[in-house]
């Protein structure tokens, strides 16, 4: 044995207060236990903590789950306890205690325990019908958290009137489920006498198509009935209601079960027709000299929902005007606009003339200049002669001194 550690495991399990013996005991709640042991450090500084699980393999190869680490930093006998919850019940869990310090890690034999099984409180749904049938099962118990289901079963030439209930819960068709029971609490149900009658079902329809039996039909009671609905050329079903309820499958309007008088309607919408978009581009000018500039502008019909340019941005935006910038060569501008229904482009070419160098006589006086000993430059001027108008900085150089030329331009 490692002589550097010294370990003490009481191997006690507290459970609401109460320590058992060293022994495996059984935990006394049936999802959490207090484990415990002691720790006597040899040289410090000293951390321990539990590994369990409730496969004792696992917790021999070292993969039990692990409590927090608690840290020893004097030598002497420590108390080490730890509560873990989320247990579950009527199960057996091992643990160990895993201690280590400088020199290694000791784990103690390990343990076990049995957590009991949680106790079940039971509650009574009370099941009640009225006059005209019977609800199954009849009263009945139902442990805490569960949910139960009543049938109202109706006598012949009866119908279920309502299921209610002070347990909560919802109705399907003729049963019912209750919410999860935590208390005491019943379901009632309630029936009423057929009618041995039949009820008028009126159909109508709208501009715009027609509706068939086009004509009110007698149905009995707690049956049901169908129409067609035709929309005329350039028509669409816009809707199919009424009084009775129902439900439609493409032309076809199926009613709920009739039990009194009611009607169907139907409306009909005017079918929109998309036609695809048109488009214009224009340029305030197609024709530029070199480095001018124009503006683009575009507008569109029939609601475009998209519109793309070539060459130039047109940000989505079905009008709108750009500048090109500065042109120095002819340039293709195009732009696609489209819906639905398709699309449609429009493009123009802004042409570029081409650049003019300019031409003349340049003229420098003097032609040189004399640098004083104590200046680095001197002073000369030139004159350009032409038709267009430019300005620049001439240099002229006197190895190995520099003169600055200013050149003055004058127009002719």
């Amino acid at each position: 044995m490692n002589t550097k550690i010294k370990l003490l495991i009481v191997g006690t399990i507290a459970l609401f207060g109460l320590f058992m013996a060293t022994n495996p005991v059984s935990a006394m709640t049936c999802n959490s236990a207090t484990i415990s042991g002691t720790v006597v450090t040899g040289t410090p500084p000293t951390h321990a903590r539990f590994a369990y699980n409730a496969n004792y393999n696992t917790v021999l190869s070292g993969q039990g789950t692990t409590t927090p680490v608690q840290y020893f930093y004097t030598k002497g006998t420590f108390p080490i306890e730890q509560l873990i919850s989320g247990l579950t019940e009527s199960t057996t869990y091992y643990y160990r205690l895993e201690v280590t310090n400088n020199y290694g890690t000791v784990n103690l034999d390990i343990k076990n325990f049995t957590t009991p099984a949680c106790p079940v409180s039971t509650y009574t749904v009370s099941a009640n019908a009225g006059t005209g049938g019977i609800i199954s099962p009849g009263s009945t118990t139902v442990n805490s958290g569960d949910t139960a289901t009543f049938t109202a079963i109706p006598n012949s030439n009866y119908s279920v009137s309502s299921i209610s209930s002070t347990c909560g819960g919802s109705r399907s068709g003729n049963s019912y489920t209750t919410n999860k029971i935590y208390f005491n609490c019943s379901v009632s149900a309630s029936f009423t006498a057929n009618q041995p009658t039949r009820y008028t079902v009126t159909p109508t329809a709208g501009t715009g198509g027609s509706i068939y039996p086009s004509y009110a039909v007698d149905v009995d009671y707690g049956n049901t009935t169908s129409f067609s609905i035709t929309p005329s050329t350039g028509y669409s079903i816009a809707s199919v209601n009424g009084t009775c309820g129902g439900s439609r499958s493409g032309n076809s309007y199926t009613t709920n079960k009739i039990y009194s008088n009611c009607s169907v309607d139907a409306s009909f919408t005017k079918d929109i027709v998309i036609s695809k978009p048109t488009v214009n581009l224009t340029a305030a000018s197609t024709n530029l000299n070199y480095g001018g500039s124009t503006t683009l502008t575009w507008s569109t019909t029939n609601n475009p929902t998209s519109c793309v340019g070539t060459n130039f941005n047109t940000n989505n935006s079905t009008s709108g005007s750009v500048g090109t910038g500065a042109l120095y060569s002819s340039k293709t501008y195009s732009i696609t606009c489209s819906n639905s229904a398709g699309y449609t482009s429009d493009s123009l070419t802004v042409n570029v003339a081409n650049q003019i160098n300019p031409s003349g006589n340049l003229t420098v006086s003097p032609s040189s200049c004399i640098i004083a000993s104590n200046q680095s430059t001197c002073t000369t001027s030139a004159t350009w002669k032409e038709h267009r108008k430019h300005s620049f900085i001439f240099i002229r150089s006197i190895l190995p001194f520099h003169c600055l030329g200013i050149i003055s331009i004058h127009n002719i």
